[in-house]
Formats: structure tokens, C-alpha cells, sequence
């Protein structure tokens, strides 16, 4: 039997050898991971100043000063029957009342 030879002959054309080739690094993935990071702990110093300055501001608060609603008007009842109703409506004068709404009218008029 013949042997074959298997060693490669100087004449023979060879196939090239693939170029192995090597990726560059890139450091994106890391700036752009930190910059999240940073964007995320900003954003949440900045949530948790808000919520401070905002319980600050409530503890601090003016207290609240009620003006009088009911000037010129007869002091009511607090009954809702028919006939109570009626008495605090016939006491209540009117002409006093509107006085005091157009009065409200003209400075709120005047503040425009």
C-alpha cells in the first residue's frame, strides 16, 4: 500500500491563517454606568431635601387668623327646622347684608 504523505508540500499554495483580531477596550459602559449611579443618588438627595424643607415649612407655619364672615349678619341658629330657618331669614336685614357684599366687590375691584 502506498502511504499517503500528509506533510505539506513547499509548492502547494497554503490558505491563509485567519487574523485573530482583538477587540479595543472601550470604557463607555463603565462612564456611562457611573453616570447613572450619580444621576440616581442626586436625584434622590434632591427627593429627600424637598420632603425636609417641606416639614420644616408645616412645623413653621403662621397660624391660621379667621376673618369675620358673618359681619352684619344676626347671629343663626343651628337647628335646620323649617321654622327656625324661617325666623333667622326675617331677621336677617338684607340691606345691611348687601352693603357689606358690594363693599367686598369694590375692594376686590380696586385690587385688580
Amino acid at each position: 500500500m502506498e502511504q499517503m504523505n500528509t506533510a505539506p508540500q513547499s509548492g502547494a499554495p497554503q490558505a491563509p491563517e485567519p487574523s485573530v483580531s482583538v477587540p479595543e477596550k472601550s470604557s463607555v459602559g463603565p462612564i456611562v454606568g457611573a453616570l447613572i449611579i450619580l444621576v440616581i443618588l442626586a436625584a434622590g438627595g434632591l427627593y429627600f431635601w424637598g420632603a425636609k424643607l417641606n416639614k420644616d415649612r408645616a412645623n413653621n407655619a403662621p397660624p391660621m387668623i379667621l376673618g369675620d364672615d358673618s359681619a352684619g349678619l344676626p347671629p343663626t341658629r343651628s337647628s335646620d327646622s323649617m321654622a327656625d330657618i324661617e325666623a333667622d331669614v326675617a331677621a336677617t336685614d338684607m340691606n345691611t347684608f348687601e352693603s357689606g357684599v358690594e363693599a367686598d366687590m369694590q375692594a376686590v375691584d380696586s385690587s385688580l
